[in-house]
């Protein structure tokens, strides 16, 4: 009998890429290429030292750890290089597609009237062009970006601004949703009641777990069954 997600809860939130949205590597190849572009040679293991924090930190944090350069200028053009795959990306390529299970997970906790906010660390042009592609606009209840916020994941900014959105107090009554260590710190930091893991490949399942993930799941859609019983 799996644990079941209390009848309480009023509100998730979910990361996107890697967590709702699929293409697992689509953010680190997009920052490979930027790094590129500017004579500076990273993998993806590098890359992923920017995933689930603001890109404009994790670009300048790259160039400080791995090529001790501080430079505002080169993490600024980084950025908008690496803008120009993501977006170009999420507009055009024909494998971009959510993460299986992710709009009816969406459609059942907003039958059941629970609020489904959507969290990254993309800006809100980015996050956009997704909302577009997929058509979520309408399947959510809104949506947070980092670059709306002071501070990013881990910081629990992003779920308090969509707690405030959704009219949610008690951050006990709020599901944190994620694919990365960061997105289970972030729920940590909130206080959130559930925090479940998505085992999209990107981290261990075990990384997962010891950043304060309470469950695992493969893809979205493996989470109304934790939650159908109570609610329905």
């Amino acid at each position: 009998m799996p644990l079941l997600i209390p009848k309480e809860i009023q509100l998730f939130v979910l990361d996107m890429a890697g967590t709702t949205v699929d293409g697992t590597f689509a953010v680190h190849d997009s920052l490979v290429l930027a790094f590129q572009a500017n004579g500076f040679d990273i993998n993806r293991s590098i890359a992923g030292n920017a995933i689930a924090v603001p890109k404009p930190l994790g670009i300048a944090a790259i160039l400080s750890q791995h090529f001790s350069i501080t430079n505002a200028s080169l993490a600024q053009d980084i950025h908008t290089r690496f803008l120009f795959h993501m977006n170009g990306h999420y507009e055009t390529h024909p494998d971009v597609k959510e993460m299986e299970g992710s709009t009816a997970l969406f459609e059942h906790l907003r039958k059941c009237g629970i609020g489904v906010y959507l969290d990254t660390g993309f800006s809100r042009v980015t996050a956009d062009v997704i909302l577009e592609r997929l058509q979520w606009k309408n399947k959510i209840d809104g949506s947070i970006c980092s670059d709306e916020v002071l501070n990013g994941r881990p910081s629990p900014d992003m779920v308090f601004a969509a707690m405030e959105k959704n009219g949610t107090r008690d951050p006990k009554r709020v599901v944190k949703v994620g694919d990365t260590p960061t997105d289970m710190q972030q729920g940590k930091a909130a206080g959130c009641g559930w925090i479940i893991g998505v085992d999209a490949g990107t981290f261990p399942k075990e990384d997962l777990l010891s950043a304060g993930a309470d469950v695992i799941v493969k893809n979205p859609g493996e989470i109304i069954p934790l939650i159908q019983e109570r609610h329905v």
